[in-house]
């Protein structure tokens, strides 16, 4: 049970490096909108796999729980609004305050509802273990951090070192690999000792290469930060086989779906939350960044907002197109850019520090967990 359940950590964790590896190529040859529509043969073959080689469950009652659906999807939705929003409208919009009021709202009625019905959607039975809460933090927080980072980490590759999408793609090729070659080891390694060994491992691993990945600008080659990918990827799959193990260890037989599906939940809306966070951040850096370094140049302060607003909006390699020439374009593109990597810096750092806090909560978690006998 364990082992097979650690095939699903590993195939969450090899999704954060194949996104890329895949979606770059797709977007090059059938532009943008085809990374959405991949996963309709991709979710209908494996749907008739499953049909063919999973084995039927056993009957259980089901109950609906329909308003803790409803507040799930408006709180979650409304906070990744106003997360999104807020940095390019402003955190004083209107729109922006409401989204988050709301969203605010939401989900503390989401947590209070969740404990008084029969059949929840999100259990509190699921985290009454220290091991379970433990895993479902690292699950959560990791992917805030690593699948922000990846998400930005394409954009920097494109935008500022020049690769093509499908080139970009290919450099996560190598995480992607390392995290397929070290989810075995860490599914034996959680079966045979326990979670702690593997979630502090690939904790601290993705919090060096997020910090590592943060000192590289404009002219990085590709060797220099290389050899950063691969460790990428035994991190994640240090990380994300665990949590599956874990979560379906301590939830009663009948129920193993529904906690495979939390892992899932956690790991999505923690991605989610993640690229909306980092993008925040991001953008916020990139704005003050940029305005200082037009408005020292001499900009007058009006074309100094219009640039940002422009750059924010198109991108750090377009958001200057045909508003200057010559000399004045590549020094406007070097704003944009040494702007940009301002901010990813700080994004990437940011991730890191959330990596490392959620090291600490994860050892003073597990502090009195026994360890696993081989």
């Amino acid at each position: 049970m364990e082992l097979k359940s650690a095939e699903g950590g590993a195939a969450g964790g090899l999704g954060v490096a194949l996104g890329p590896a895949v979606g770059g190529p797709l977007t090059e040859v059938l532009g943008w909108r085809s990374v959405f529509w991949i996963n309709l043969p991709v979710g209908a073959a494996a749907l008739l796999v499953a049909l063919r080689v999973l084995p039927r469950p056993p009957t259980a009652p089901v109950r609906w729980d329909p308003a803790g659906q409803v507040l799930a999807i408006t709180g979650l939705g409304s906070l990744v609004y106003g997360l999104v929003q807020g940095p390019v409208d402003g955190w004083d919009a209107p729109a922006v305050v409401a989204t988050l009021t709301v969203a605010i709202a939401a989900l503390s009625a989401f947590a209070a509802v969740e404990t008084q019905v029969s059949l929840p959607l999100l259990s509190p039975a699921h985290f009454r273990a220290p091991a379970a809460r433990a895993t479902a933090v690292a699950c959560f927080s990791s992917s805030m951090g690593l699948f922000g980072a990846t998400f930005f980490l394409s954009l920097y590759l494109q935008d500022i070192l020049g690769w093509s999408p499908a080139g970009a793609g290919a450099v996560f090729l190598s995480a992607s690999a390392f995290i397929a070659l070290t989810a075995p080891f860490a599914a034996r390694l959680t079966v045979r000792r326990g979670i702690r060994a593997p979630l502090v491992l690939g904790l601290a691993l993705n919090t060096v290469v997020l910090s590592g990945l943060s000192f590289y600008g404009r002219d990085a080659a590709y060797p220099s930060y290389a050899w950063l990918l691969p460790a990428l990827g035994v991190g994640t799959g240090l990380l994300f086989v665990p949590t599956v193990i874990t979560l379906i260890e301590h939830a009663p037989a009948d129920r193993a779906g529904t906690a495979s599906a939390v892992v899932d939940t956690l790991r999505e809306v923690g991605g989610v939350l993640g690229v909306a966070a980092l993008g925040s951040i991001l953008t916020v850096r990139m704005r003050v960044a940029l305005h200082d370094r037009a408005t020292d140049a001499g900009l007058p302060p009006d074309a100094a907002d219009h640039l940002v607003r422009t750059v924010v909006t198109d991108g750090p390699a377009h958001g200057f197109a045909g508003n200057h020439t010559g000399a004045g374009a590549l020094r406007v593109t070097a704003w944009a850019e040494d702007s940009f990597i301002d901010g990813l810096r700080l994004a990437l750092r940011c991730g890191a520090v959330v990596l490392a806090c959620t090291l600490v909560v994860v050892l003073v978690l597990l502090r009195r967990a026994p360890a696993k006998s081989a």
